[in-house]
């Protein structure tokens, strides 16, 4: 009951703020946030604490095969998104996963095998989601925009969680970085943003995912050996700098600097605004 709970809360958390983040920095970096491993890093730590190390480390290795089936939804909606509305993007993304996931769910290699078959999928994946299309300027979203993201996510969850609760660990594991927040912030961009920036969500999702799949290729290697705190943040900091590696490589430019770009060019704006009050205030006759 704990864990659900905790899956239940921290799920609209990390939605909200990947909103958010998308808004403020656009959909690249927002795409970036979705591909790390907020939610399937949590749920890792709740099947150690609750079922051990052992139960941990393979649910870590059938989530290296989810993390693929979840990057292969994006690629499919982000094709499947030139022709159809965000309902029919969702049905063949969907569709992917699960086909993608059957699959693995077949496939029994050691980590180094393991490894390959994921980096090798991954760099396939990444370069099918292509450069993302131009976005239209996205309408300002009412005020329940946030919190309808945040009830779906949370009642998606609490599904995954019950169905997940019959299967093994490796089952469970497959099942964690089901794409819940990334169906949602897909759907909601793709809807009011246009094709253009759902792609440019899902390409940075995809490149995220590289540091998703370094946090899980360390629980694999090392839980069981050391203390697991400090195997957790081992596999944080690898995580961390995976992803962002991965982004860098993939825009060719620090995402620091786009942070900061938007940022100078929020205040900039700003500025103009303020000017051109003052100049009314001026020019008004008292």
């Amino acid at each position: 009951m704990t864990a659900l709970l905790l899956r239940i809360a921290l799920a609209p958390v990390l939605v909200g703020g990947s909103t958010l983040a998308a808004k403020k920095w656009g959909a690249a970096v927002g795409g970036w946030m979705l591909g790390l491993p907020l939610l399937s890093g949590p749920i890792s730590v709740i099947m150690f604490t609750e079922r051990g190390s052992g139960f941990a480390q393979s649910a870590a290795r059938g989530t290296l095969f989810g993390l693929v089936a979840t990057a292969s939804f994006c690629a499919a909606y982000a094709a499947a998104s030139r022709r159809w509305p965000w309902w029919g993007s969702l049905l063949v993304g969907y569709s992917a996963f699960a086909a993608t996931a059957g699959l693995f769910s077949l496939v029994h290699l050691s980590l180094g095998g393991s490894l390959l078959l994921v980096a090798t999928a991954l760099v396939a994946l990444v370069l099918a989601t292509g450069r993302p299309g131009e976005a239209r300027p996205a309408p300002e979203p009412p005020r329940w925009d946030v919190p309808v993201r945040m009830a779906l996510t949370g009642l998606l969850v609490v599904i995954v969680s019950l169905a997940a609760g019959y299967l093994g660990p490796e089952a469970a594991g497959m099942l964690a970085p089901l794409p819940v927040l990334g169906a949602i912030m897909a759907a909601f961009t793709h809807r009011r943003c246009g094709a253009g920036a759902a792609r440019r969500l899902l390409h940075g999702a995809v490149v995220g995912t590289w540091g998703a799949v370094a946090f899980f290729a360390v629980l694999v290697w090392l839980l069981g050996t050391g203390s697991p705190v400090a195997v957790y943040t081992v596999a944080l900091l690898v995580a961390s700098l995976a992803g962002w590696t991965a982004m860098r490589l993939s825009t060719g430019e620090d995402p620091r600097s786009r942070i900061r770009r938007v940022a100078t060019r929020r205040s900039d704006k700003t500025e103009r605004v303020e000017y051109a009050v003052a100049l009314r205030s001026v020019a008004r006759p008292s």
